[in-house]
């Protein structure tokens, strides 16, 4: 009994300080123009404000955005649209595959949705009204997603 506490308390320290660590490697790995980038700012306090659980990931979303030739809006919003900004099943927050597919961690996930959206047949060389039709069929769904979108851009401005 005692031995099954000690791990879960060293596995909920670990859960704690996740985040902390999570912004520190972000900003060792991303290149120097990137750090000093008022998008990451912007999309740092729009997390902050709206889904706090995200702010620790935004330097990941820019960097993915940046390597995938995306509007940097387009990953933070998808995420805001498809868990809330909440959700972490299989660290899945992009809803990828209906949220079945299993990422090796929340950063991977978005690297990994980034990528793809890139690179697929599916949505390669193609506008964002596109790329939304592809990635959900609802035709309301764009419309959710470009709002936040631009809200996003406008976030302390």
């Amino acid at each position: 009994m005692r031995k099954l506490f000690s791990n879960g308390l060293a596995l909920f320290a670990g859960v704690v300080s996740t985040p902390v660590a999570t912004i520190s490697l972000e900003l060792r790995h991303l290149p120097g123009e990137l750090r000093q980038d008022p998008r990451l700012d912007r999309l740092r306090r729009f997390f902050r404000k709206a889904a706090p659980k995200l702010e620790s990931y935004s330097a990941t979303f820019i960097a993915a955005s940046e390597e995938n030739c995306l509007d940097w809006t387009l990953l933070p919003s998808l995420t805001i649209i498809e868990s809330g900004g909440n959700g972490n099943r299989n660290n899945n927050l992009l809803g990828w595959n209906n949220g079945k597919t299993p990422f090796l961690s929340v950063a991977h996930g978005i690297q990994s949705v980034g990528r793809r959206l890139a690179i697929s047949p599916i949505y390669r060389n193609k506008n964002i009204d596109q790329i939304l039709a592809s990635y959900n069929t609802d035709p309301n769904y764009a419309v959710a997603v470009k709002r936040v979108m631009r809200r996003m851009r406008a976030y302390g401005k």
